[in-house]
C-alpha cells in the first residue's frame, strides 16, 4: 500500500486555496481581524503537519487579542462555513466546511415550506427561556405585543449577526433613549453593530460608551438651534460628524457657530458647516481664537466708504478756476438783474 505525501520545506512556498464565494460574498461584510483568523486557520488546514494549535498563538501571530480569535470562530460558525465541535483533551476541533457546499445545500432547502419552517423556528426559539425573555422584554418596551414579522427580525440577527438576546435588549434601548423607534433606523444599527464586530455585551456596552459623547454633543447642537424635539436627519448626522470626528472642534467652537445663525430666519446646517470650514482651514482651535477674529470681522464691515476718485477729481477740477473773477461776474449780472 502506497501513502501520498507533499512536503514543503519552506512555509512561504505553499498555497492555501481560498474559495471566490468566500472573496465576494463573505469577506466585504466581515470585521478585518475575523478574517484574519479565517484565512490563518485555513492555511492550517492544507499544512502536511496538523498539529493543534491554541488561540493564544493565533492571537500572537496575528497581534490579536485572544478573547477576539474566539469570537472570529464564533462569527464564522454562525455565517455556517465553519462548524466546531469538542475533539479529545479537551481541545476543539475547527472544521472548515466547503462554501459550494453549503450554498448548495442552503439553496436545495428553499422549498414551499420555507415559510412553514420558519414559523416552526420561531416556536421553537420561543422556548428558549432567553429568547422568551428577551421578547417579553422588548414587549414592554413597545407597550404591545411583537409582531411576527419583528420577531422574526430578531432571530435573524441571533443567527446571522450572532448577537445573543442581551446584545439585541441593550441596542433597542440605546435606540429608544435617542427616541428612535422606528424599524427602518433600528435596522441600520444593527448593521452597523454587525460591521463593527459586536457579539456579546461587553462588545456593546464599549460601542454604546464611545458613542454616547457623540450623541450628547449632536443633543447641544440641536438644541442650540432650536431642535430640541427633533432627531437629525442622516445628513445632518454627517455634518455634525464632520465637525466632531474629521475637524476634531471642541463643543465650545461649533456652539459659537451656531449662535451665528440668530440672525437667519432658518437656521441653517450648510451656513454652519461653512463657518466652521472657514475656521478649521484657519486653524482655529479654541473659543478664544475665534472671539479674537471677530472686532477685526466688524470693524471691516462698518468702516465709512471713502469718497470715490471720481468726485475728488471733480472738486480739484472746481479749485482751479479764478474765484476773484468769479465773483466779480456773478455781482455785476445780479445789478444789471436789479436795474431791468
Amino acid at each position: 500500500m502506497n501513502k501520498f505525501q507533499l512536503t514543503i520545506q519552506n512555509d512561504d512556498l505553499g498555497i492555501t486555496p481560498v474559495e471566490n464565494l468566500f472573496i465576494n460574498h463573505y469577506l466585504p461584510k466581515a470585521p478585518g481581524d475575523f478574517v484574519k483568523v479565517y484565512l490563518l486557520g485555513l492555511k492550517f488546514c492544507f499544512q502536511s503537519t496538523n498539529h493543534s494549535i491554541s488561540n493564544e498563538v493565533i492571537a500572537k501571530a496575528l497581534g490579536l487579542l485572544e478573547s477576539d480569535v474566539v469570537k472570529a470562530w464564533n462569527y464564522w460558525q454562525a455565517q455556517g462555513i465553519v462548524h466546531i465541535s469538542p475533539a479529545e483533551d479537551e481541545n476543539k476541533m475547527i472544521s472548515f466546511l466547503n462554501i459550494k457546499e453549503v450554498v448548495l445545500n442552503k439553496s436545495s432547502l428553499v422549498t414551499s415550506n420555507t415559510v412553514e419552517g420558519s414559523t416552526q423556528e420561531l416556536v421553537s426559539s420561543r422556548k428558549n427561556q432567553k429568547v422568551k425573555e428577551m421578547h417579553e422584554i422588548i414587549e414592554k418596551m413597545y407597550g404591545r405585543p411583537l409582531s411576527p414579522m419583528e420577531m422574526k427580525l430578531f432571530h435573524q440577527w441571533m443567527t446571522e449577526y450572532s448577537f445573543s438576546p442581551e446584545v439585541i435588549i441593550l441596542m433597542l434601548e440605546d435606540c429608544f433613549s435617542r427616541g428612535r423607534k422606528e424599524m427602518a433606523y433600528i435596522r441600520k444599527v444593527a448593521l452597523n453593530w454587525y460591521d463593527a464586530g459586536i457579539i456579546d455585551v461587553e462588545d456593546a456596552e464599549k460601542y454604546m460608551g464611545t458613542h454616547r459623547d457623540k450623541w450628547e454633543k449632536y443633543f447641544k447642537i440641536m438644541s442650540s438651534l432650536g431642535f430640541k424635539n427633533r432627531q437629525p436627519s442622516q445628513k445632518e448626522e454627517e455634518l455634525m460628524d464632520k465637525w466632531i470626528i474629521k475637524y476634531n472642534l471642541d463643543i465650545e467652537i461649533i456652539l459659537e457657530a451656531c449662535a451665528k445663525t440668530t440672525a437667519i430666519s432658518e437656521p441653517n446646517f450648510n451656513y454652519i458647516d461653512k463657518i466652521l470650514t472657514d475656521w478649521h482651514d484657519k486653524g482655529f482651535t479654541t473659543l478664544q481664537e475665534v472671539k479674537n477674529e471677530q472686532p477685526m470681522v466688524a470693524d471691516k464691515k462698518y468702516t465709512p466708504k471713502k469718497p470715490s476718485q471720481k468726485i475728488s477729481s471733480k472738486l480739484d477740477l472746481d479749485h482751479s478756476y479764478d474765484i476773484e473773477s468769479l465773483e466779480k461776474k456773478l455781482l455785476k449780472r445780479t445789478r444789471s438783474d436789479i436795474s431791468d
